[in-house]
């Protein structure tokens, strides 16, 4: 895919308060407590795990990724397929970050600029919850039945 600089800075700036407040602090922080590596690949920020640190021992050994915003997470080894599943939810997330910025500032209009500035960085987790719910109701697993996930693995290859 090739990306425009302006699409680049478009996507940083409707996602800026999740990159700023959770994704880029998420990473640094997992990088000083149980990263081997952090480095920009294809425009993120991406934290790799040390194979023996205490997330890959434990809650996150059989997991591969987890994206954040512009940042994300990797198991150690991962192949690229993994990276390719991620950045599909990094597209998804700049896609839930815009619609959030669309809401945000029509409470702004509507004079409840307070509600605006929740509803901007708190959109994504909220889609990403919503999308679980939905595949709940469906029969279906929060995780891997949800659409997100469907189509990340479907993006990547790995269905």
């Amino acid at each position: 895919m090739i990306l425009t600089p302006w699409y680049r800075v478009f996507t940083y700036l409707i996602q800026l308060p999740v990159n700023i407040f959770w994704a880029w602090p998420a990473v640094a922080f997992i990088r000083l407590a149980w990263g081997e590596s952090l480095k920009w690949e294809h425009g993120v920020l991406v934290v790799r795990l040390k194979k023996d640190s205490w997330p890959m021992r434990t809650w996150y050994k059989n997991w591969g990724g987890t994206a954040f915003g512009h940042a994300f997470m990797l198991a150690p080894d991962m192949s690229e397929q993994v990276s390719k599943h991620e950045l599909v939810h990094v597209e998804q997330l700049e896609a839930s970050a815009l619609a959030g910025l669309i809401l945000g500032i029509l409470f702004a209009v509507l004079g409840w600029w307070w509600v605006g500035l929740l509803v901007w960085p708190l959109n994504t987790a909220l889609v990403y919850l919503c999308a679980g719910a939905t595949a709940a109701l469906r029969g279906k697993t929060f995780y891997r039945g949800n659409h997100l996930e469907e189509a990340a693995r479907r993006g990547a290859g790995q269905e």
